[in-house]
């Protein structure tokens, strides 16, 4: 999605192809197989694939450079200076994608008990 302009935009406003509901119903059958009740199986693979779009529409974004007012703030907001010394002035992308992927999936495991 990310490597064509406007894909997370096009993917959640396509209707879905005709046997894509086989394939869905495919996907939540092993999750119920690995211990997901339906309704759990459901709601992760939504929450996945909203994660995964919104990350998108937020990176495909055009915002820029941080505001003269933004920059002025700054020296007053201690935990944020900090936040981004810790991450060396933000975020890589590639990371805090993954850095979600993992709070979805350590979610997923306590939700389903597992270690």
């Amino acid at each position: 999605m990310l490597s064509h302009r406007d894909g997370a935009r096009l993917i959640t406003s396509a209707r879905r192809a005709p046997g894509a509901l086989h394939g869905f119903e495919e996907e939540l059958a092993a999750m119920v197989t690995l211990g997901f009740t339906p309704a759990q199986a459901l709601h992760t693979i939504m929450t996945i694939g909203d994660y995964t779009n919104g990350f998108v529409l937020q990176e495909q974004a055009t915002i820029g450079p941080p505001t003269e007012a933004e920059e002025k703030a700054l020296p007053h907001l201690p935990t944020l200076l900090a936040a981004l010394a810790e991450s060396n002035g933000y975020r890589d992308p590639d990371e805090a994608f993954h850095h979600g992927i993992r709070v979805l999936v350590a979610g997923t495991r306590s939700l389903l008990g597992l270690r």
